[in-house]
Order: structure tokens, then sequence, then C-alpha cells
């Protein structure tokens, strides 16, 4: 007895990406765009401007691990900019 081969292959391979295609078009998906700021851009935006040498990076997760946030440390070299508020000390902490 003989198989006869029916061409199922190209049809397989078809249905398999259409397949890939609609459940990546499905998915729940989240991204974010951020609009490009020049330096200038967030200097003139900010209440204040340091200039600094990071000593240390942490990464962390946040509580629900729905996001990662960095905390930096730096001792603070000079101030460029500042509106109203407290000096910086020598040594900052600063969470983005």
């Amino acid at each position: 007895m003989a198989l006869m081969r029916t061409g199922g292959g190209l049809f397989n391979r078809c249905l398999l990406l259409t397949s890939g295609v609609i459940l990546l078009t499905i998915a729940p998906t989240q991204a974010s765009v951020m609009r490009f700021l020049t330096i200038e851009d967030l200097a003139g935006r900010s209440s204040q401007v340091v200039r600094a040498r990071i000593t240390g990076q942490t990464t962390h997760w946040t509580a629900n691990h729905e996001g990662i946030y960095t905390e930096i440390e730096a001792i603070v070299l000079g101030e460029m900019k500042r509106e109203g508020g407290r000096t910086p000390g020598p040594q900052a902490r600063e969470r983005r």
C-alpha cells in the first residue's frame, strides 16, 4: 500500500503562520512612547540642574512587579541652575 502525499506540508505551514499572526494581533500589548527632548529642553523644564559624579546604581522592581526603576547615588559637584527649593547636599539619591 503506497502513501499518497497531499501537499499538506505547505498547507500546515500557512496555517501555522496565519495562527501566529492572529495570536500576535489579538494579544494585549503595552508600550511606552517617549518624545525626544534635547538637553536644552530638559534643562529648561527642570527646576534644578547639577553637575554630579555617579557613585552607584541599583535597579529594583516596583512592589507589584509591573515596573522597574533605577536608583542612583551621586556626589554633587556643582549647581548649574536652581529655582527655589533647597541646595542639594554633597551626596544625593535619585529614583527614576
